[in-house]
């Protein structure tokens, strides 16, 4: 290129650069760090900058099942045979191999070319093979549905002698020595790439970077040495594309937030008005134990009206047990299953006492109250009837664990008084 060009005034974005290699690595700390980047690399959740239109054009070329990472990293690691483990070991690290964008033909909209079963993808996963070992890269995923096609390799660093160890097999010295033998390697395969300068803090820098390139004047910028230069540009390139990638995620974010705001207003306004009904209810029952009172105080057959209480007693009690039988013919898993589903039943009031321990069922509409002891579903005890629905669930789910071994049920852990 003419650099004299770019001191007259050429635009910095616009100068045509020579392409640089791209090598970075990640330590996969935890197995919910390992579920997230399962997710992203496998597509399981929305990625902001990803064209879901060009989602076929990805591949995995190592885990074809694609098993989540860290099962994978576990089950390498356990081949090892080691006799001790750190609580801490680092058992997989993600290495990031790709170009900077005008490496990669592209078509008349600008699109990248399908590399699938390229030259550059072989050479990738030769290198990789070669220098960590075939049974250490445990998956190895082409992304082509971004902007530039880029591969995400899963490594177990297991040294040469059977060792796990990050710090040996990624440390200071060998990264650099990485980072200079990839760019190699390209070079050997034939892609017109160069390696990164060395010692640049280039990849320390970020949007600041990008806007800090595009204030400095020209004259500035054409006092810069040459090979200065060229690093300036591909940092305010690069930085460009993550100042748009991170807008997009933004807006994502933001969205995400909204509909997480709405969600618990109208959460709240839900309790709110469950609370509002417990509170007419109760006064309904206060009211009506008042009225009750009065009549029987005046001589209006209190014979005949405590019958009448019994006869409406019962009928609550008929309801009550049918609820709760519909409730246990649902999958149980544990008692509070079943307390839950009474809690939240309208029209009733689940509650402990605080001297006794026991619970306590009450209809708000009639005030009836039943101890859940006395309470028979298809004629036997609630906790009898617990028990046969938690015995039938887990009939039901090992029947379906021996068909899907993969499916287990989930069990559910919710705060509430215990049966009796």
């Amino acid at each position: 290129m003419q650099w004299a060009a770019l001191r007259r005034g050429s635009f910095l974005p616009f100068v045509r650069l020579m392409a640089f290699a791209i090598l970075r690595v990640e330590k996969i700390k935890s197995a919910a760090n390992a579920a997230a980047k399962t997710g992203h690399n496998y597509r399981l959740h929305p990625v902001p900058n990803a064209n879901e239109s060009r989602q076929l054009l990805n591949q995995e070329l190592v885990n074809h099942t694609q098993r989540p990472l860290w099962e994978l990293a576990e089950a390498r690691v356990a081949e090892l045979g080691l006799k001790r483990l750190r609580a801490d070991a680092v058992k997989a690290v993600e290495v990031l191999l790709t170009a900077s964008p005008e490496a990669f033909p592209r078509d008349a909209q600008g699109q990248a070319v399908d590399m699938r079963g390229s030259a550059w993808l072989a050479a990738n996963q030769q290198f990789l093979t070669e220098r960590f070992g075939v049974a250490n890269v445990v998956a190895l995923t082409l992304h082509q549905d971004e902007q530039t096609p880029h591969l995400h390799a899963v490594i177990v660093p297991a040294t040469a002698d059977g060792r796990l160890s990050a710090r040996d097999v990624f440390n200071p010295a060998s990264l650099r020595q990485l980072q200079t033998d990839y760019s190699l390697a390209m070079q050997a395969a034939g892609f017109q790439v160069q390696r990164g300068i060395e010692g640049s803090t280039a990849k320390h820098e970020s949007v600041r970077a990008y806007y800090g390139a595009l204030q400095a004047g020209v004259e500035q910028l054409a006092a810069l040495p040459s090979e200065q230069l060229l690093a300036t540009a591909a940092v305010a390139l690069h930085a460009q594309q993550r100042h748009q990638v991170q807008q997009q995620q933004l807006a994502v974010a933001q969205a995400v937030k909204q509909r997480n705001y709405e969600q618990l207003q109208q959460a709240q306004a839900q309790q709110q008005a469950k609370e509002k009904q417990l509170a007419e209810a109760q006064t309904v029952i206060v009211k009506n134990k008042v009225v009750a009172a009065v009549w029987a105080a005046q001589g209006n057959a209190p014979e005949a009206f405590i019958t009448a209480g019994h006869q409406a007693r019962a009928k609550q009690k008929e309801i009550a047990e049918k609820l709760i039988d519909f409730i246990l013919q649902k999958p149980v898993h544990q008692e509070a299953d079943l307390i839950k589903q009474l809690q939240n039943a309208p029209g009733y009031l689940l509650e402990q006492d605080a001297t006794t321990k026991r619970v306590k069922l009450t209809h708000l509409d009639s005030g009836s109250q039943f101890d859940l002891s006395e309470l028979k579903p298809s004629g036997i005890s609630v906790k009898q009837a617990y028990e046969l629905a938690l015995t039938r669930t887990q009939e039901q789910a090992q029947q379906l664990t021996s068909e899907s071994p993969q499916l287990q049920p989930e069990e559910k852990k919710v705060r509430g008084p215990r049966l009796k």
